[in-house]
Formats: C-alpha cells, structure tokens, sequence
C-alpha cells in the first residue's frame, strides 16, 4: 500500500487496471433489456440521415421523454458500426469508460484531499463499489459513464490552486462542460455542485480572493455552453422538455406527484445502497423500500461525514455530503422518470462522495493504528488488501446477474416478486430460449399481479399462437382487448389468431377495424385475409 500512494503513477495504474479486472468477463455477456431497442433506433436514425442526424435525434426508446443525449447515440453507433451484432466492442466501451472514471476519481481525490494513501483508497474503492455494477455492465447505463467521464472532468479542471482564469482554461472547461450535459441531463446541476463546494472551501482557490473573482470566470464559462447546449436542443433537435410537463407515459413514474411518502424511502434507499450495496435489484420497486436498514446506513453516511473532520479538511464532510444531495435530487422521484422507482446505475455519480469519505477516513485511520500495532503493522495491509478483495469479488459475483436476459430477469422477479413488468420480460427471455412453458406460467404471474396488463395478455396469446393452440390465442388476444381496445399489436396478432383457427368472418371483422385504426398495420395482414383463388 505505501509504494501505491507513495509513486503517484503507479496509483493510478493500479486503481485503471482493478477496475478493468472487476469487470472484463463481462466481455462476454450478451446485450439485454433496453440495449437492442436502443440499438434498433440508432440505426433508423443513422438510416434516415446518416450521422448528422444523430445529433437532431432524441434519445428514446418507444415514447418520447424529453432526452437528448447525442454524444451516447454517437457512442453506439460507432461500436455497431465496427461490432456488428456482436456485443463484445460495447461491453469493452463500457469497461474502458469505468477504468478511465476510476482514474479521474483518484484525481479529483487528490485535489480535495492530498496525494496521499486516502486518494488511492477512494480510486480503489469506486473501481470495485458493487453499485456501480448496473451502470458498467448494462450498455445502456452507459449515459451514466460518459456523463461521469465529462463532469469529473470539469471538476479537474476547476479544482486548481490558481487564482486566475486563463482564456485556454475557461475554453476548457466550457468545452467539457458542455461535452457532460450532451451526455446526460445530470450535468446541468454541475453549477449547483462546484458554488457548494466552493462554499465549503473545496478547491476554490486562494481563500483570500472574492466570491466573484473566484466563480465568475466560469460561471461565464458554464453559461456560454448551456446556451449552446439550449439551442442545439430545442433548435436543431427540436426536443424540449417534454418529459416535465402533460401527462405521464403509461412506463413513466413520478413516485412524489402519487405518494409523497415515497420522498423520504426514496432517499433513505439510496443511502443504504451507497452504504451497504447488498443487496442489489435491477429494478426496484416501491413495496420493497425498507425503512430500517437504510435508516441506520443514512446515519452510518452521517457519522462518516462527522468523522472525517480535522483542522485541514474540517469541512470535507458536508461537502460530499452535498455533493451526493446534489446528484441523487435529479432522479429522487421529485422528476417524471422512466421505469423504476429507484435505480443503482444513477447513484455513479453521487458514489464519489460516499468513496472520498472512506478514502479519507482510512487515509486518517491507518496511521494511528500503525502506531499502535508497531510491528504488526504488516497485518494491517493485509486487512485493507482483504476488504478490496471482498468488494470486487462481490462487484464480479454480481455482474454475472447481467450475463444474458435469463439470468437479469430471473434476479429481477426474485429480488421484486411483485413486479409485473419482470414477469413480462422473463417470459420474453424464456420464450427466446424456447422454454415455451416457463413463459407461459410468469405470464400467468403477471396478469395476476396486474390483470388489466394488456402486453403480458397479448405476450400469452402470441405464445399460445406459436405453440399451435389459436383459440387460446384468441381469449388472450380479446382480453387484452378488452382492456385496451386500441392496442394495435394485440389486434393485430387477433386476426391472424382467428385465421389460424379458421374463422374467417371473426379475423375479417377484427381487420376492418385494424384498417380504421391503422392501416399501415393493416397492410402488413392484406395477403393472409385476401379470398383464396
């Protein structure tokens, strides 16, 4: 551990090169989940307008959100161009990103608290912190990555002794800036971060200098690329911020505008996963929001935060406190997001903190209790080396969960049992595999959790269709119609149900509707309906 903190490049060698280990098999992983819908849009786009539209698109999947992340568009489709349908090159990208965020970490480390043993422990601990599993092994979590990459970053180039503002640094920092918020919509609180941090006398400068002569300079800075930003988002893209205003998408949540009470399981969630990343769930939901364990982790954080006090870095403590605040109020419920209540891959960004505190914490711990074990101070070592072990062989054990589709989902309805939407895509999952009847009984699962569920009941008909049973396949259909009768893909596959079973007449009644409702769908079923000649 001396010779780590002792040969500055060798530190970081090492903390690169431990976040590359903790996650090269997934390598080997295949792409799930979102990652080939996702992939699907980005070459439509590029087929529409080549790559110049990538920069015009929204980020999306089915439904417009009011993303606009160009700079992860690009991403992907530069790994598609060169990877095909294999998935090794995005998992690499994302690999890569990691071990370079790692590094940038132990940076920044160094600037708000010396070049010392603490910094190296804060670039370990976030190369292996087993939250950031979700964020590294998705390909789709890759927002996180990038924006991370950018927004540290910007913090480097911030955090410096100097008092002035050069032009080259204030073009610099303009330009990362603005590299971070064309990656994630989390950069835009970046401003907000560095005032508190400068409040707290993290990296401000000379403390001698004014308020403005320290944060003007690139505040202009900031200010020049949200303009730029604006304009290529609302004038060249077109996209807005339609995610925050009108109604919510049937998969968006807004846990505080239905349950206020949500608010504070929401936060105390989160401090329990930077604290005590065990266990983890790829999809989180609100029934399974405890209150007592992470009630003691947020107290845990806390007491962190008090203990890190002393006469050099007496206000370290609430600076990552503030720090996490600020990048966790994005994604705290209090903003219409897509999908769960909660998710791992959004607390990337705020883990530096809880990493700095540790770091400083044993940086601070170490030597007295090297003074106390005198020879014995061998064991000590020893006993820091086993807990980086013991945290990336948990962040290995849980990437395996991230290896296909199966695998993730099967984790998902076992860790949140009362999730419908798991059920749904373990049974798509299954249904791939070709495991016919473990599809069809999660489905049954699902409509039972959720019985107006109109895609899991359209999911049930389609399997039944293609396992030869077409009357099955028609309650399905119906039921799912029932629910929803403008649900076009369960019309759809109903006429094709009826033909199958032979029932003309039915199957010609459901197409003349599908013509009314959407005739390019109905388009596609002409020549099944046409007479026979």
């Amino acid at each position: 551990m001396n010779r780590l903190h002792q040969t500055p490049r060798l530190g970081l060698a090492v903390t690169v090169a431990v976040a590359i280990a903790a996650y090269v098999r997934t390598l080997g992983f295949d792409l799930v989940w979102d990652d080939l819908g996702l992939l699907a849009y980005v070459d439509q786009v590029r087929a529409e307008g080549g790559w110049p539209a990538l920069l015009r698109a929204e980020f999306r999947l089915d439904v417009p959100y009011g993303y606009y992340r160009p700079l992860i568009l690009a991403g992907l489709a530069f790994d598609h161009t060169f990877a095909g349908d294999s998935a090794r090159l995005f998992h690499l990208h994302n690999v890569l990103l990691h071990a370079v965020n790692s590094g940038l970490v132990l940076l920044v480390a160094r600037r708000w608290i010396g070049t010392g043993l603490g910094a190296v422990i804060t670039g370990l601990l976030f190369a292996v912190h087993p939250v950031h599993v979700e964020s590294v092994a998705f390909v789709s979590g890759r927002t996180d990555l990038l924006a991370a990459t950018w927004i540290l970053a910007a913090v480097l180039v911030w955090c410096r002794p100097e008092r002035s503002w050069p032009p080259l640094r204030l073009t610099l920092f303009g330009g990362v800036f603005l590299l971070a918020l064309l990656a994630k919509e989390v950069a835009l609180v970046l401003p907000a971060a560095l005032l508190l941090l400068d409040v707290a006398g993290q990296c401000a400068g000379d403390a001698g200098d004014s308020w403005t002569r320290r944060n003007l300079p690139w505040l202009g800075a900031a200010g020049v690329a949200l303009i730029v930003y604006f304009v290529l988002r609302t004038l060249v893209a077109d996209v807005g911020f339609g995610m925050l205003g009108g109604p919510l998408a049937a998969n968006q949540v807004a846990p505080v505008r239905d349950d206020p009470v949500l608010l504070p399981r929401i936060w105390l969630a989160y401090s329990r996963l930077l604290v005590w990343p065990w266990p983890l769930n790829a999809f989180h939901t609100a029934p399974g929001l405890t209150i007592l364990w992470p009630l003691v982790a947020t107290a845990l954080l806390g007491a962190m935060a008090a203990a890190s006090w002393s006469r050099q870095h007496h206000r370290l403590g609430p600076a990552m406190l503030l720090w996490i605040v600020v990048f966790v109020l994005p994604v705290s419920g209090l903003v219409p997001i897509r999908g769960a209540v909660i998710a791992e891959r959004f607390l990337y960004l705020p883990s530096v903190g809880i990493c700095v505190l540790l770091g400083y914490g044993a940086a601070r711990l170490l030597p007295w209790l090297s003074e106390q074990l005198g020879p014995d101070v061998r064991m000590l070592s020893v006993t820091v080396t086993i807990a980086m072990l013991g945290l990336g062989a948990g962040t290995v054990h849980r990437a395996e969960v991230w290896r296909d589709e199966v695998s993730l989902f099967e984790s998902i309805v076992k860790a949140s049992p009362d999730a419908a939407i798991a059920h749904n895509n373990l049974a798509s999952a299954y249904g791939k595999a070709g495991r016919i009847d473990e599809a069809l009984r999660v489905l049954a699962d699902a409509v039972k959790l959720k019985p107006d569920y109109v895609e899991a009941w359209t999911n049930i008909g389609f399997v039944h269709l293609q396992s030869g049973r077409p009357r099955e396949a028609v309650t399905a259909y119906r039921t799912a119609l029932g629910y929803d009768p403008g649900y076009q893909r369960a019309r759809h596959d109903l006429v094709v149900a009826y033909m199958e079973a032979g029932d003309r007449p039915a199957a010609l009644r459901e197409y003349e509707v599908l013509q009314r409702t959407n005739p390019d769908l109905a388009q596609r079923l002409a020549e099944l309906v046409s007479p026979p000649r």
